[in-house]
């Protein structure tokens, strides 16, 4: 389902899944239970990009919500994979607590939020930080925030917003499981001027606590910049 998504799968969704959801919920009544999975892994799909099916599926079972398919993914992570902000709004609506459940550990325990920040869906994002506030908190398995998130997928939209949020505070000197914060992962940028460029867009990441902050190596961002600009100026 996933490969699906990248080869034009939504749009044969929304041409023939009207026709079938009235089997769909049928056969959800009498599903086997060792096919449960592999039914869940193509209704999930179908849900995340088709807000009409969606609704019509959950008025047969709305307990779809925190159903997980054989990769651990519920309909809302496939919703934020695919940015599909409608059906985000909608799966909240009817349970908020659906922003907190991550996917298994072999996944990076991620929750929609994550997904979200790690495939530049920045209205996603705020549809999910609005509904559910204190979803920003959530660390993967790595111990990674957002801003972690965004700056090691190099999204720069999201890092826009995130910087934007009275709460950056909190996430910007958070280490991960490495010790790193979302500043060393900045500095490590192949291009040390997209990472220059971010740093002078905002002061926020200007205070020496936040370039100064050892991880497990004992090692800064600042140490970071420091030796790729040498490495460039030897270029």
């Amino acid at each position: 389902c996933r490969r699906f998504l990248t080869q034009g799968g939504q749009k044969c969704i929304e041409l023939i899944g009207i026709d079938i959801v009235a089997k769909i919920q049928e056969g959800l009544k009498h599903v086997f239970v060792a096919n449960i999975c592999i039914i869940l892994s193509l209704l999930h799909f179908i849900i995340s990009v088709s807000d009409q099916i969606m609704r019509r599926l959950l008025e047969c079972k709305q307990d779809l919500i925190k159903e997980a398919d054989e990769y651990g993914w519920t309909p809302l992570h496939y919703a934020a994979r695919c940015g599909n902000v409608e059906g985000v709004r909608q799966l909240l609506k009817m349970d908020k607590l659906a922003a907190h459940i991550t996917t298994p550990d072999k996944d990076g325990e991620k929750t929609a939020l994550h997904i979200a920040a790690a495939h530049g869906n920045v209205n996603v994002m705020k549809e999910l930080s609005s509904k559910c506030p204190d979803c920003w908190e959530r660390v993967n398995s790595k111990g990674q925030n957002i801003l972690h998130i965004a700056v090691d997928m190099e999204q720069e939209k999201v890092m826009e917003y995130i910087l934007e949020k009275s709460w950056i505070i909190h996430l910007i000197n958070q280490k991960d499981i490495e010790g790193n914060t979302p500043l060393h992962l900045l500095y490590l940028y192949d291009d040390v001027t997209l990472a220059s460029a971010h740093l002078s867009s905002t002061k926020v990441w200007c205070n020496r606590e936040y370039k100064w902050a050892f991880n497990d190596k004992n090692i800064t961002p600042e140490d970071i910049q420091w030796s790729k600009s040498q490495v460039k100026l030897c270029q």
